[in-house]
């Protein structure tokens, strides 16, 4: 186990690098990705994430010069019996910590929620209420908040659409717009885009504002 431990090392720097990581990671632990049913399962289980940073800050190290523990040292670190049992925990490990997975989620839903022009986050709860279980529910607070942003505009945009109707012919906005509200301090910076919209659509924009 020692060896291995000592071999994963460039194999997590790697993976640190590589932006399809944690979303492979999610889907496998999320039932999204076809053959990961044990990681699935393994999610559910309620035991916290307890993870090993002593290869974050072994990275760059000689590696003539490691040496292992004796065999009398105290350690409150992760024994190598429940690193080894712990497959998430080891996943999880290759961002040295839960906050650095949990960042890289976000982003990772985020993204997937701006493509999600339906409102249909269905999975997306699931998944986060799985999550959950695992990490706690104050590391997934920023997540839910998200989660809830979409949830809120659909509401908003539907309560729009009805006073629309309501409206006169002449007073109708020039096209039907929906959007997304989004609490800007829960979710990740975005990439802001500048864009001169067309007239009907700066008209639609001012109409939707007014209304909300």
């Amino acid at each position: 186990m020692v060896i291995l431990q000592v071999v994963c090392q460039p194999i997590r720097k790697y993976l640190r690098t590589r932006e399809d990581t944690v979303r492979q990671i999610e889907a496998s632990l999320t039932w999204d990705a076809e053959g990961c049913s044990d990681l699935a399962n393994e999610l559910s289980c309620a035991d916290p994430v307890t993870l090993q940073t002593q290869d974050s800050e072994d990275e760059g190290s000689d590696p003539e010069e490691w040496t292992p523990d004796s065999k009398d040292a105290v350690t409150d670190k992760m024994g190598s019996k429940r690193h080894s049992s712990d497959i998430i925990s080891l996943l999880v490990s290759i961002y040295s910590s839960k906050e650095i997975f949990i960042d890289e989620y976000r982003t990772v839903l985020a993204d997937r929620l701006l493509h999600q022009f339906n409102y249909n986050t269905a999975r997306e709860i699931r998944n986060v209420e799985l999550l959950k279980l695992r990490f706690g529910e104050s590391h997934m607070h920023y997540c839910e908040v998200m989660l809830k942003d979409l949830a809120d505009s659909r509401r908003i945009n539907t309560n729009i659409r009805e006073e629309e109707s309501r409206l006169g012919e002449d007073e109708q906005p020039p096209m039907a717009l929906t959007a997304m509200i989004l609490s800007s301090e829960f979710w990740p910076t975005l990439k802001e885009e500048k864009m001169e919209l067309p007239l009907l659509a700066s008209q639609a924009m001012e109409a939707y504002t007014h209304h909300y």
